[in-house]
């Protein structure tokens, strides 16, 4: 608003601002792209490169363009997804964190095929976990390993102090829900 300093993150020159949207998460999840258009004429971007952590330019439209399309591959055999949010109360939309997962599973070997995991939330743009979800690649989803994966998501995400949620209880309900959605969409046992 025209001040000289940032004051969630004490920087000068830009703003951050969380990002706390609840569609986008989940469409990076699917692997969706933008279509941007111009008098230039048009180009597509993968969605998760369409967000930026620049405080001045929060996503990579160019100032006379404008988002056009959203394109959606055809999900490959077997891909399930779901977004979850955990909110402080029901009168507000927006989520302290949400989780978005998309999964494959090899269903003759009942392992991990695919997997993106995009927190909402947790920094100036969708987060994606790709630390978490590589540690379930080519894996058998077990309880134990569902956990593991759920606190490095955890540990890939940077939230920044807020005058009533700290960093640390935003990393403790990421954990949470991307152990519960993995284990919901692979059909594992709590």
């Amino acid at each position: 608003m025209g001040g000289k300093v940032c004051h969630v993150t004490n920087k000068q020159n830009a703003c951050f601002a969380t990002y706390a949207g609840d569609l986008a998460p989940l469409l990076i999840a699917l692997r969706a792209s933008v279509k941007l258009a111009s008098s230039r004429g048009e180009r597509v971007l993968p969605l998760d490169r369409f967000y930026t952590d620049n405080g001045r330019h929060p996503n990579q439209a160019q100032d006379t363009e404008i988002l056009t399309e959203i394109q959606m591959p055809a999900p490959a055999g077997g891909v399930t997804g779901t977004y979850k949010k955990y909110r402080e109360r029901a009168a507000i939309d927006f989520p302290v964190v949400g989780v978005a997962v998309a999964l494959q599973m090899d269903q003759p070997t009942g392992t991990c095929r695919d997997l993106k995991i995009v927190i909402t939330g947790a920094g100036s743009r969708p987060v994606e976990a790709s630390l978490a979800a590589q540690k379930l690649l080519g894996q058998e989803l077990r309880s134990e390993l569902i956990a593991e994966a759920a606190t490095t998501a955890a540990k890939e995400i940077r939230p920044v102090k807020t005058s009533h949620i700290t960093p640390r209880f935003k990393r403790q309900i990421t954990s949470l829900l991307v152990e519960e959605t993995i284990k919901e969409l692979g059909g594992i046992d709590r």
